[in-house]
């Protein structure tokens, strides 16, 4: 089932992260007169899709995002994060070390 819910892309990332929960979510609508909050880096209010992603991911450093639909314009983009776990960027899937945090929980587990 697809759930479209236009303006949560940010409150549903935010509490994702508050919660320390995976997410991925495709934001669509910037909203930017209303989100006067949301910054570039350089300051000014966010207004393009490209900033709100960049928005997004700054939010949680291990936030990543993959562009679903190069050639298809509009929200091709997916960003997500797998909670509090990091992951390898090379391959989007938990990195695996002796200090990685789903190696320990599941070492744990054996």
């Amino acid at each position: 089932m697809l759930v479209l819910l236009v303006k949560a892309t940010e409150p549903i990332v935010d509490l994702a992260l508050a919660a320390q929960k995976p997410f991925a979510a495709v934001p669509c609508c910037v909203f930017p007169s209303q989100n006067q909050h949301r910054k570039t880096p350089e300051g000014k209010v966010v207004t393009t899709l490209d900033e709100f992603v960049a928005f997004l991911l700054k939010k949680n450093p291990a936030a990543t995002f993959r562009s679903l639909l190069d050639n298809v314009p509009g929200c091709n983009k997916i960003v997500w994060s797998p909670g509090p776990h990091k992951i390898d960027p090379h391959t989007a899937k938990p990195a695996t070390g002796a200090n990685d945090v789903f190696t320990q929980q599941n070492s744990a587990q054996v």
